[in-house]
């Protein structure tokens, strides 16, 4: 998992060793047993959307600030 991460975290240059890839593994779980709960029970792609969206927008929140931090960091 972090193999698949790593090359994603790097081109916007965040030190991967900030990540915490338990935290994005938490996350992409959530996401997955939303989205096979939605399947099963029919549920439409926008009523997915819904209830995964809060997810991924922590998630990227949480990405950002480490990255927003380790620029910061990087100009002092």
């Amino acid at each position: 998992m972090e193999n698949l991460f790593a090359q994603e975290i790097l081109p916007p240059d965040i030190d991967a060793n900030l990540i915490d890839s338990w935290s994005v593994s938490r996350g992409v779980y959530q996401v997955y047993k939303i989205a096979i709960e939605a399947y099963a029970a029919q549920h439409s792609p926008h009523k997915l959307v819904t209830k995964v969206s809060p997810i991924l927008g922590k998630t990227r929140q949480e990405k950002t600030a480490i990255a927003s931090s380790q620029f910061l960091n990087n100009q002092k």
